[in-house]
């Protein structure tokens, strides 16, 4: 992937694993600080990598959507844990529940009913 700087290469990354779909604006008051996200949006943009609704919502072809979370497996592709970023809820219930962690992860997705449906079958049993 052609980005002349490294904080919009993650941003990128950012926006394809957690944000397709969210307004532009909450995103860049989240990511803003650590990621430039105002101008990064902006060049994602001019490079066709994103686009934004009329709504204001995040837009990406599927098919960088999925090389951007392949960009991510990558770094570990069999242990989550060891990744970035994490956009599967089961996955992060599985790290955060067995405490595998690692200094590495910058974001996940967490669905907090699994939280709910764990403590049901705990109360059945």
């Amino acid at each position: 992937m052609s980005l002349p700087y490294n904080s919009e290469k993650e941003l990128f990354l950012h926006i394809a694993c957690f944000f397709i779909g969210k307004d532009v604006d909450y995103v860049v008051k989240i990511l803003e600080p650590d990621y430039s996200a105002t101008s990064g949006i902006q060049t994602l943009i001019k490079r066709c990598l994103l686009s934004v609704s009329p709504n204001k919502k995040l837009i990406m072809h599927r098919l960088l959507q999925e090389m951007g979370k392949n960009i991510v497996c990558q770094e570990s592709t069999k242990f989550p844990e060891k990744r970035s970023r994490v956009w599967l809820s089961s996955d992060s219930y599985r790290i955060l529940s067995k405490g595998k962690g690692s200094k590495k992860i910058e974001g996940l997705v967490l669905d907090m009913r699994m939280l709910s449906e764990e403590n049901s079958v705990l109360k059945v049993i």
